[in-house]
């Protein structure tokens, strides 16, 4: 890709959709369920069910800690980690 190709990842390893895709296509029998970067189709809970997908642990965990006010939308451990440790320092 670095070296100006297009390359077309096919998977069902979400973890490995947010380590390296930067755009993401979700199909269900042949339907395009969700479309856009892979954050944003990873944290599309409604479309990932739909298609009987579960999002990287990453993602559930954010998403658990929604509530707290962690944002969403890393798919990065070391953004997470960051953008964590800001909530804490924000709870102080």
């Amino acid at each position: 890709n670095a070296a100006g190709n297009t390359v077309l990842l096919i998977s069902h390893d979400m973890r490995l959709v947010a380590e390296w895709a930067r755009r993401c296509l979700l199909l269900s029998n042949g339907v395009i369920l969700a479309e856009g970067t892979s954050s944003q189709v990873l944290y599309d809970r409604e479309a990932l069910q739909q298609a009987d997908m579960r999002p990287p642990s990453l993602v559930l965990l954010a998403q658990a800690l929604a509530q707290f006010g962690m944002p969403q939308g890393h798919l990065d451990v070391s953004e997470f980690g960051r953008a964590y440790l800001d909530l804490l320092e924000n709870c102080k």
